[in-house]
């Protein structure tokens, strides 16, 4: 009986193992899966054979895949004084500005900066919920919103439902200024008062593959290009 449970165990880690080409990828949400499609495009065309696996889940999960060896590498963001890193370590991509996201009728849409105190001009203000935004994320929000009269905060169940609401200009919402997730119809107003994010990915310690290391060099190219207008 264990020589046979011994058996399944090897072959359950064998299957496990990714193979030569393939990059198993964590993401928390939808907008963080859009974030990877230029940068999956670039390693398609460049390695052949290129096998991405997207997983998508909590944050205390990935992590958890991560050091357990069924992710690679998973995307991150957090405030610069963030946790210190331990099995695996934070690799640093990009510093982004808290900004102000409305639609082009909102009247904050015209300006170039916004305090904090000005927001409640922009009417309401809709807030991802916690368990399903990064931490980051949902610490911007929550101080933009300690800024706004309780009335004009609304709950939103995560950043995409957020930026739907901020589209058809129902609400404005707060988040990271990533370049390449700027939607062109959308005005991205940098706001006085909140922190930078840093925004990056998250890998094991140790040796890296070849595929994995031209991936992150790849994601940090492609996350400060702006989408062209189409």
């Amino acid at each position: 009986m264990g020589a046979r449970r011994s058996g399944q165990v090897r072959r359950l880690k064998h299957r496990q193992q990714p193979r030569a080409h393939q990059l198993r990828i964590g993401v928390h949400d939808g907008l963080e899966a859009q974030m990877l499609s230029s940068s999956l495009r670039r390693m398609n065309e460049e390695h052949e054979g290129f096998d991405p696996v997207v997983r998508m889940a909590p944050f205390g999960a990935l992590r958890s895949m991560l050091e357990n060896g069924l992710v690679d590498v998973l995307l991150e963001s957090r405030d610069p004084h963030g946790e210190p890193d331990g099995a695996s370590v934070f690799r640093r991509m990009l510093d982004c500005p808290s900004v102000c996201v409305c639609s082009p009728e909102n009247p904050l849409a015209g300006r170039d900066r916004v305090g904090l105190d000005e927001l409640a001009d922009g009417g309401r203000l809709a807030v991802g919920d916690p368990h399903h935004c990064a931490a980051a994320t949902v610490e911007i929000q929550r101080a933009a919103a300690s800024h706004m009269p309780p009335e004009r905060v609304m709950m939103a169940y995560n950043i995409e439902v957020a930026l739907a609401l901020a589209s058809a200009g129902v609400a404005f919402t707060v988040q990271a200024g990533i370049p390449a997730m700027e939607v062109p119809l959308l005005r991205y107003i940098p706001i006085e008062g909140l922190p930078v994010v840093t925004l990056g990915v998250r890998v094991r310690r140790g040796r890296r593959t070849a595929v994995l290391d031209h991936f992150l060099e790849v994601l940090a190219e492609q996350l400060r290009r702006t989408p062209e207008l189409r």
